[in-house]
């Protein structure tokens, strides 16, 4: 069980864009990057120590988390239910 965080934390972090640019990632694997909601996170964290953008710089960064998350709780109410009922 262990093993399971790392083997989705190591790729999530390597695909974030924290390391490299996500150009520079293959296309192939682009797509991944996209539906990682720590690649979005990086981005905005970057803007606000570095750049001080406005609010609706930050908001056109925040928006692709909302299906993310929206996904997120929905898959876990769903495990939730299947396990408790």
């Amino acid at each position: 069980m262990k093993s399971g965080g790392f083997s989705y934390i190591v790729p999530m972090v390597l695909l974030s864009g924290f390391a490299t640019p996500i150009e520079n990632i293959p296309s192939t694997m682009r797509w991944v990057a996209y539906i990682n909601p720590l690649q979005y996170m990086v981005t905005i964290s970057r803007a606000i120590f570095l750049e001080n953008p406005s609010l609706k710089i930050v908001f056109v960064t925040i928006w692709p988390l909302l299906p993310i998350s929206f996904f997120t709780m929905a898959m876990a109410v769903v495990l939730f239910k299947k396990k408790t009922g």
